[in-house]
């Protein structure tokens, strides 16, 4: 139950609570907090869609993102160190730029106010 033969799973969960602790130590959690509305819309903080990808806020989000990267260990293992880093990369940009795609297009068809009677 050690990191043996998975360098990238060790090095994504050290840099996850590494970076996490040290959001908090820095008192800088604040940044890494995004708000699409405000943030992306009315501000135009384009810095924030890479700055909240690299910690998370609370203890509760590191603990399972560290338990979820531990766990995933065994893939790395099977794929080898190389493959698993693309993999992952790809997949988790995947995941962020189809939920981007899907927030704008739902906001901007459903922006206006329906009255009902």
């Amino acid at each position: 139950m050690t990191f043996t033969n998975a360098p990238v799973s060790r090095l994504l969960v050290l840099g996850l609570v590494s970076a996490s602790i040290g959001a908090s130590m820095l008192d800088v959690k604040h940044y890494f907090y995004i708000a699409i509305d405000t943030h992306l819309f009315k501000y135009r903080q384009l810095w924030r869609l890479l700055a909240y990808q690299l910690c998370y806020t609370n203890s509760t989000e590191v603990l399972f993102a560290a338990m979820s990267l531990y766990n995933l260990r065994v893939v790395e293992r099977m794929w080898g160190s190389r493959k698993y880093a693309v993999g992952f990369t790809t997949c988790r940009n995947l995941f962020f730029f189809s939920f981007l795609f899907f927030f704008f297009f739902f906001k901007a068809t459903n922006t206006q106010t329906r009255v009902t009677n």
